[in-house]
C-alpha cells in the first residue's frame, strides 16, 4: 500500500517513536524533530546544503569483493511511514549502479538525547553473504556497527546520551500488535542487552542507555588486541569523515 506524506504524518501522530507518549507529547516531539531536521547541513562541493534538500549523504564507503562497494548513508527516512523518526542511517550495497539496503537504523531526538528507535536488516537481498563480508571487514556485525554509528552522531550533534527504545514501546512493534500481525516484531530488549546497554529512567520512562566507553586495548587478551585495534581505528576514521561532512 503506497503512502503519501499526509497519511505518513497521520500514522506518525499515532505511533511516533515511543508508544507511551500522549497525543500532545507525540505532536510536540514530531515538531521538535522536524525543526532538528530542518537545521541539519552538510558540505557538498565545500558549500553547505540542507539535508532536506540533499535527502541523503554518504559519509563512508568500503570496497566489496568485486566491482561493488558498501556505502554508509545518513538520510531522510524512506520507510513506509515516519513512525520511527525522520532520519535513518543505512548500510547499502551498490553494484552495477543498483543500490540495496543491507541494514538500517532510525532515530528520534528525544529531549537532548539520541533515541534509537529501530534496527532492521534486509533479509531478502543475499543477506547472509553481505553480513559475513561486513562483519569480516568492519570487525563487528553490521547491526552492532549501526549502534556505533548512532553513537558517533550523538557526539556530533552534542546530545547527552544514546538511548534505545524498549521492546514493549517500540513504534513498529506496537503498530504490528494493533494490527494483529506479529510476523515482524523484533526483540529490542535482547538486542540492546547484547550491546551492553543499561536501563535508565528519564522523565519516569525507562530506556536503554548505550555507553560510549570501551575497554582499553591492554584489557583485551593479547591475541585479540590487533582485531580490536582495527575496529577502533575504523570507527575513528568514520567519525573523522562525519566531522568533515556535517556543518555543526
Amino acid at each position: 500500500m503506497p503512502y503519501n506524506n499526509t497519511s505518513r504524518f497521520l500514522i506518525a501522530q499515532k505511533y511516533f517513536c515511543d508508544s507511551r507518549l500522549t497525543i500532545d507529547e507525540r505532536r510536540d516531539l514530531i515538531l521538535k524533530n522536524l525543526l532538528f531536521l530542518q537545521n541539519i547541513f552538510i558540505k557538498i562541493d565545500k558549500q553547505p546544503k540542507s539535508l532536506t534538500s540533499a535527502r541523503e549523504v554518504c559519509f563512508f564507503e568500503t570496497k566489496g569483493n568485486n566491482d561493488d562497494v558498501y556505502r554508509f548513508y545518513f538520510q531522510i527516512a524512506y520507510n513506509r511511514t515516519f513512525t520511527e523518526g525522520f532520519i535513518e542511517t543505512t548500510i547499502c550495497h551498490i553494484k552495477n549502479e543498483q543500490r540495496n539496503i543491507i541494514c538500517r537504523s532510525s532515530m528520534c531526538l528525544f529531549e537532548n538525547h539520541w533515541l534509537i528507535t529501530s534496527v532492521q536488516g534486509n533479509k531478502h537481498y543475499a543477506y547472509e553473504e553481505h553480513i559475513k563480508f561486513l562483519t569480516k571487514n568492519c570487525y563487528m556485525q553490521p547491526h552492532f556497527l549501526l549502534i556505533e554509528l548512532q553513537k558517533i552522531f550523538t557526539r556530533l550533534f552534542k546530545c547527552d546520551k544514546t538511548l534505545g527504545i524498549l521492546n514493549e514501546f517500540q513504534a513498529s512493534n506496537e503498530q504490528h500488535r494493533q494490527e494483529n500481525d506479529t510476523r515482524y516484531i523484533k526483540d529490542y530488549d535482547a538486542f540492546f542487552k547484547e550491546c551492553k546497554a543499561e536501563y535508565i529512567t528519564i522523565g519516569k520512562k525507562t530506556y536503554f542507555n548505550l555507553l560510549h566507553t570501551h575497554k582499553d586495548l591492554n584489557d583485551y587478551p593479547s591475541k585479540k588486541r590487533s582485531f580490536y585495534r582495527k575496529r577502533f581505528n575504523l570507527l575513528e576514521m568514520i567519525e573523522n569523515s562525519v566531522k568533515n561532512i556535517f556543518v555543526v
